[in-house]
Parts: C-alpha cells; sequence; structure tokens
C-alpha cells in the first residue's frame, strides 16, 4: 500500500521535474533552485507539510546534495541541532530525494532499531554493509544480552570506522564536545 502511494507521488513528481534520460547523470554542479523544488515538492507529499528551507538551514542541504551528488565521499553527514528542529526530517525527505533522483541509496535506522536488532539476533551485520544514516546518535542505552552490557551504536561505529568502505551519516542534539566525549576521536571523524 505505502509503495503504490509512493510510486503514484513520483510518477506526479516526474510530470513536473523529468528525470535525466537513461544512463545520463545529474549535472554537476547541480542547479540548486531546481533541487529545492524538487525537495520542496517531496515534502509536501510525503512529509504532509512543505518543508521549510531558509538562511538557517539552507547551507546544510547544500552540503546534503553536494554529498549526495559526489559518486564516492569521504566522510558522511552529521546533523547536530536542538530536539525539534527537523534533522530527522531533512534525511527523511532526502532518504527519498536520492532515491527518486537515482543517486546512491542509503539505510536509515534509528538508535532503537539497531539495538532491538542486536537484542534480537545479537547481531549488527545489517548494518555494516552499505551507506547508513543513523538517528538521534548520542541517546541510545546500553543493551543487556546475556549478562553482558553492550553499546551496541558505538560497536557498530567503530565497525564502521574500521571498514571504512561505506559512509555514515547521523543526526543527534549532541554538541561536537558531548559527541566526542561519548564515541572518542577515531568514531567522531568518521561521521
Amino acid at each position: 500500500m505505502k509503495t503504490e502511494r509512493f510510486d503514484r507521488i513520483l510518477k506526479n513528481i516526474q510530470e513536473d521535474f523529468p528525470l535525466p534520460m537513461e544512463g545520463q547523470q545529474i549535472p554537476v554542479p547541480y542547479d540548486i533552485d531546481e533541487e529545492l523544488k524538487i525537495l520542496k515538492h517531496l515534502s509536501e507529499h510525503l512529509l504532509r507539510y512543505q518543508y521549510t528551507f531558509d538562511d538557517c538551514n539552507l547551507g546544510a542541504v547544500r552540503k546534503i546534495l553536494d554529498n549526495f551528488h559526489t559518486a564516492s565521499p569521504k566522510k558522511g553527514i552529521l546533523l547536530m541541532g536542538l530536539i525539534g528542529n527537523g534533522k530527522t526530517d531533512l534525511f527523511r525527505l532526502f532518504h527519498k530525494y536520492v532515491h527518486y533522483r537515482g543517486l546512491r541509496k542509503f539505510r536509515s535506522a534509528d538508535t532503537k532499531e539497531i539495538s532491538n536488532t542486536y537484542m534480537k539476533t545479537g547481531y549488527i551485520d545489517d548494518f555494516t554493509k552499505k551507506e547508513l544514516y543513523i538517528d538521534d546518535i548520542g541517546v541510545e542505552r546500553t543493551v543487556s544480552r546475556f549478562g553482558n552490557n553492550e553499546d551496541v551504536v558505538y560497536e557498530l561505529l567503530m565497525q564502521r570506522y574500521a571498514d571504512k568502505s561505506h559512509v555514515t551519516h547521523a543526526s543527534t542534539n549532541f554538541n561536537k564536545e558531548l559527541l566526542r566525549e561519548r564515541f572518542g576521536d577515531r568514531v567522531y571523524s568518521r561521521i
């Protein structure tokens, strides 16, 4: 049902904003105004409100666009800010945008999903295999499994750091100092 709705929305958007022909890439540098129109249109239909692009977030939006229009970026995107200022919605929107534009796709998960998966299976391998967005890092709890306390998100970030083949994106309510204190310089430098 959700897939059919999403396909209908994409079809309507494609009428207003045609995609490049098969095998063509979106020009880089891209037209920021054109991409913002697409993002606004997607937000109206997928978030059920129009995400506001303004001076407060336009710099971040441009960096995200630059990142996803780069074939193989070296670093991910880290969105920091107070609770309720739209970090999660912005990445939800970009999750749909990259699908629509045929750019690099990424998996999206919040820290609770990662922890619950580990509690059920004992593994986090599903989160190590491709580009990943982790929502709300820093607020996760340690997970107790068979008497062992595990900091699952920290372990996941360490695995991804060691592998270095996949980019990690994240959002957090923490500032730089708290994140460095929580995860250490090696992990912080990876996201």
